[in-house]
């Protein structure tokens, strides 16, 4: 077990006027209900977790944890480490050292059969506000999804939004449209803070344990 000394939350500052859930919509800040093609693929898996390693969450096997689990905030392991260069932007994660290469203005998208586990992203520039599109997606039956183990489906589009509403602060936003999973699209946002002092260190996740 962790003391909160390890969790990111013992040593955040609470925010004045923060709302109390990262869902904006719908307005009820929850997420929307699953459909029941996904509610039979979480029961599956609850029911067959420890059949075999291929059953276990993906992010438990340090494999990825899905373009929503990077990019929300967790317990521990937060750090997010934006690159810019001319062509493409890099979001490197602390948590399992996941790094997604978005092209900018690149052109078409990939053949539809070539799915990856963050999709396929392409990103262009609305004034200040960068847009990410993230379609292509691998089908995975236990993502690790905002606490549900919802399945992955390849139709899946992510749009993220990222502007800077000051020097240190990021508004991020990321809207979710899975008809397969979700009965209908849903977006959270919220705001990451720089920190230059942040140092990244290795995340070696379950290095040498092949069982898994």
């Amino acid at each position: 077990a962790y003391a909160n000394y390890w969790f990111d939350w013992f040593w955040e500052e609470p925010v004045a006027g923060q709302a109390p859930a990262l869902v904006v919509d719908p307005p009820d800040g929850q997420v929307p209900n699953m459909t029941e093609l996904a509610r039979d693929s979480v029961r599956y898996y609850q029911d067959h977790l420890h059949d075999e390693a291929a059953n276990m969450e993906s992010g438990d096997r340090c494999l990825s944890r899905g373009v929503f689990g990077m990019m929300m905030p967790t317990a521990y392991n937060n750090g997010k480490l934006f690159v810019q260069s001319e062509g493409h932007i890099v979001i490197h994660s602390e948590m399992i050292h996941n790094a997604r290469i978005i092209p900018i203005d690149a052109g078409p998208e990939p053949h539809g059969n070539v799915t990856q586990w963050e999709g396929t992203p392409r990103g262009h520039w609305e004034g200040n506000t960068l847009v990410v599109e993230s379609t292509n997606f691998k089908a995975v039956g236990n993502m690790r999804a905002p606490g549900s183990r919802a399945p992955q489906h390849t139709g899946r589009r992510m749009v993220e939004r990222f502007t800077f509403a000051d020097e240190n602060t990021l508004n991020y936003s990321l809207t979710v449209d899975d008809p397969e999973t979700y009965a209908k699209p849903w977006t959270v946002a919220f705001p990451y803070k720089r920190d230059n002092s942040y140092q990244q260190f290795e995340y070696a996740c379950h290095e040498g344990n092949w069982a898994v």
